[in-house]
């Protein structure tokens, strides 16, 4: 799948960037740790850890980029009421219900896959899931966050976090799906 939006990703090869989440994309839009620990998996790969308070998130700000997908690497500690991802200061953004859900609100008509499974949306709390979401209707990235949305706030890991111009296909979701499971342990 070719990345034609923002790609926040370190590969196992790369070391440890402490203080940012940086875009490996042309965009160079890198994100802020804001109480943000990096962790270190057996495959290599670091990936953060964020602790559920309100001071613990990555402020990428204004992308200025369309969206029509949003993919991530979630490793939840709970399964609460929990945002990952603020795309534009609330108006659209992807979150974990009190069940345990994946649920983007303000996205028209959203698809969600979790570990490449179509119209998957349960995630299961310790253990890494690969959650994509996906509409046919693009918005702008004005206000990116990481782990914060409104007053709920992600508790447990992320790792490569990628915003799409374009909705990809579930076949090219599968393949991202199996290019990565390992680095998790999936």
């Amino acid at each position: 799948m070719k990345s034609t939006g923002l790609v926040f990703a370190e590969k196992p090869s790369v070391g440890i960037e402490p203080t940012n989440l940086p875009d490996r994309s042309r965009w160079g839009k890198d994100g802020t740790h804001n109480s943000v620990t990096m962790v270190r998996l057996p495959s290599g790969l670091w990936v953060r850890e964020l602790t559920g308070a309100a001071t613990s998130y990555i402020d990428v700000g204004n992308v200025g980029q369309l969206v029509k997908a949003a993919l991530i690497w979630l490793f939840p500690d709970d399964i609460t009421t929990r945002s990952f991802m603020d795309l534009d200061g609330g108006t659209h953004s992807l979150e974990a219900d009190g069940s345990g859900d994946v649920t983007a609100t303000g996205w028209a008509s959203p698809t969600f896959y979790v570990n490449a499974v179509p119209a998957a949306t349960r995630l299961t709390a310790s253990v890494w899931n690969f959650v994509v979401v996906r509409t046919a209707t693009a918005f702008i990235a004005s206000d990116f966050d990481v782990g914060r949305e409104a007053a709920a706030y992600w508790d447990g890991k992320v790792a490569l976090a990628e915003l799409l111009s374009y909705a990809p296909s579930a076949g090219q979701i599968l393949k991202k799906f199996n290019e990565q499971r390992s680095w998790f342990g999936v």
